[in-house]
């Protein structure tokens, strides 16, 4: 199955619009690539200086080939005309002439889900832990209580979310 696509799937829909998070008048529209093996969104950095956006800081990246490289790093504010939403998203100052890629971290700003098979993004419900304030065991500790109800993540992730160490009660702590 393919991992990319382009996000504009038909002529009658607009390319997503890229904007400075400041200024929301200086945008541009381009055609973006769904790259669900991106953790970052991807974006030539003469297109994002273009509109006004300045790097706040670097990220180290390992590109497709396997090198690393330290990329600039900032935000940007991306519409998607389909989802009829526009969020902020971290970006990275690409070459100049890259492609325009739309990453992991977007897709979850957006709240969507890539489905290879349909080029499609399609909305998918957010996973949230409800925390009580009487769950709080000490100043910047939490106590984790196991649900009783099916959980809605995977068993794996919930178990990568635990912490091991356990305080006086037993409960797990973050």
């Amino acid at each position: 199955m393919p991992r990319w696509w382009t996000l504009r799937t038909s002529d009658a829909e607009s390319a997503p619009a890229t904007a400075n998070p400041n200024d929301a008048d200086r945008f541009f529209e381009e055609d973006f690539w769904v790259d669900t093996g991106a953790l970052y969104s991807i974006i030539p950095a003469d297109r994002l200086e273009g509109i006004g956006i300045d790097p706040s800081l670097t990220r180290e990246v390992i590109l497709a080939d396997g090198r690393r490289k330290r990329l600039r790093f900032g935000e940007a504010r991306l519409t998607v005309e389909h989802l009829g939403e526009t969020v902020t998203c971290p970006v990275l100052f690409g070459p100049p002439g890259s492609l325009h890629l739309l990453g992991a971290t977007a897709l979850e700003n957006f709240g969507v889900d890539a489905d290879p098979v349909a080029k499609r993004l399609k909305p998918v419900a957010a996973i949230i832990a409800e925390i009580l304030a009487s769950q709080v065991t000490a100043p910047g500790r939490l106590a984790v209580r196991r649900s009783r109800a099916r959980p809605l993540a995977p068993r794996a992730l919930s178990e990568a979310c635990a912490v091991s160490e356990r305080g006086p009660s037993g409960r797990r702590r973050i």
